[in-house]
C-alpha cells in the first residue's frame, strides 16, 4: 500500500473511533428537546388552571423527572400543581419542592403574569376572539386594543380581564367591527 493510501485508512479509522465514543457519551439530543416540552407543557397548564397560580411555581424537567419550587398559597394550590405535572405526557416522577407560603393582602401580582393570564381565558373562551385582541398591563391595569366582531364580544373580553386575580381595572379600547 501506499502511504497516502494508509493514512487515509489510519484518519478514516480515527473518525469511526470518534464518533462511536461520541454515540455511547450519555444523552441524547432529543431529551433536552423532550425536558423543554414537558416544562412548557406543565407551566402552560398551570397557567390556564383556576386553582393554581403559575407565576409562582418554577418547573424544571430532566430527563422526565420535574422539580417544582416556589411557593403556593394553600397546601391544595401545591398539590394540584403536582397533579397537573403528572398528568403531562412523558413525566416519569414529580419532586414537589413548593413551599406553602399564604398570600399577604394586598400583595402586587406581576403585570406579566396578569397578560398571560387574561390572554389565556380568552383563549379558552368560546365566545372571544383572543386572536384579534391585544393585551397590555401596566400596574395592574389592563388594556385591550384590537377588534371584535360586535359588542358582547368586546364586553365579554372585558369581563374575562377583570375576573383575573390582581387586575385592578380594564381600560376596553376593542374596536367593534
Amino acid at each position: 500500500m501506499t502511504d497516502t493510501y494508509k493514512g487515509t485508512w489510519i484518519i478514516v479509522g480515527a473518525l469511526a473511533l470518534g464518533l462511536a465514543a461520541c454515540a455511547n457519551s450519555g444523552e441524547k439530543t432529543g431529551s433536552y428537546v423532550d425536558d423543554s416540552v414537558i416544562t412548557t407543557k406543565i407551566k402552560s397548564e398551570m397557567t390556564a388552571s383556576k386553582e393554581v397560580s403559575a407565576r409562582n411555581i418554577t418547573v424544571n424537567s430532566t430527563r422526565g423527572v420535574v422539580t417544582l419550587t416556589g411557593t403556593a398559597a394553600t397546601a391544595q394550590e401545591s398539590a394540584k400543581a403536582s397533579e397537573i405535572a403528572r398528568g403531562v405526557a412523558g413525566v416519569k416522577s414529580v419532586d414537589n419542592d413548593i413551599r406553602v407560603q399564604p398570600e399577604k393582602v394586598g400583595a402586587y401580582v406581576d403585570d406579566s403574569w396578569i397578560t398571560a393570564k387574561v390572554k389565556t381565558e380568552m383563549t379558552a373562551s368560546n365566545e372571544v376572539s383572543a386572536r384579534n385582541i391585544t393585551v397590555n398591563t401596566s400596574k395592574g391595569v389592563v388594556t385591550l386594543t384590537g377588534s371584535a366582531a360586535n359588542a358582547k364580544e368586546s364586553i365579554k373580553a372585558g369581563e374575562i380581564a377583570l375576573a383575573v386575580k390582581g387586575v385592578m381595572s380594564v381600560d376596553n379600547k376593542i374596536l367593534v367591527k
